[in-house]
């Protein structure tokens, strides 16, 4: 199914997206102001949809509202603590914001998938989040199948999987993004940013 724009929220646009498994997609998209010149919005790029699958349209809009609720109460806090203060803001519980953060990195990884029985699927993880990653492969494995990515780090391989939640192709390979079963903890995103600026 196509893009469906469900209409502002704040400072953004919220577009959602069925995919063929029965799960949603959301992507927030910044309201820019009217111009004449400024083709009209087709469609969300990746970069802006939110790396987690919902069950339902309600579901996704609601985590799309929360992402730019989020978004918009760290802005207004960056303006309201005085200098110096950042440090000590931060050193507290992570905040509810960083789920729906993702980080760009460029890690090489091997895919897995029943889909696929014996067959490495080489690509690259391109981005990461504590819900989910989104991996580039040479073909395309089904939405709603599990799919088992082991990550070539520099401290060595890790395995992770999920679910995929969608795919899209481009440039000779297809984007998967996969929800993970459960979100990983803050430390799991640091140890590979670590790792990738190594």
């Amino acid at each position: 199914m196509d893009w469906q724009e469900i209409g502002p929220h704040r400072d953004a646009v919220i577009w959602v997206r069925e995919l063929r498994a029965g799960w949603w997609v959301a992507a927030v998209v910044p309201e820019l102001s009217p111009s004449a010149n400024r083709p009209a919005l087709i469609s969300p790029s990746e970069e802006m949809v939110l790396p987690a699958g919902f069950d339902s349209q309600a579901a996704a809009v609601e985590a799309a509202q929360r992402h730019i609720d989020r978004e918009h109460a760290q802005r207004v806090r960056q303006t309201e603590i005085p200098e110096g203060e950042e440090t000590a803001q931060e050193t507290g519980p992570t905040p509810e914001r960083r789920r729906f953060e993702r980080i760009p990195v460029s890690l090489p990884a091997v895919g897995r998938a029943a889909q696929f029985p014996g067959v490495a699927l080489r690509g690259m993880v391109r981005y990461i989040a504590a819900g989910g990653l989104m991996v580039e492969l040479p073909v395309e494995v089904v939405s709603g199948s599990t799919l088992h990515v082991l990550l070539q780090t520099r401290q060595g391989p890790r395995e992770v999987e999920g679910k995929v939640v969608w795919t899209a192709a481009t440039g000779g390979t297809v984007r998967h993004g996969l929800a993970f079963p459960e979100s990983q903890g803050p430390e799991f995103l640091e140890e590979l940013l670590r790792e990738e600026s190594r």
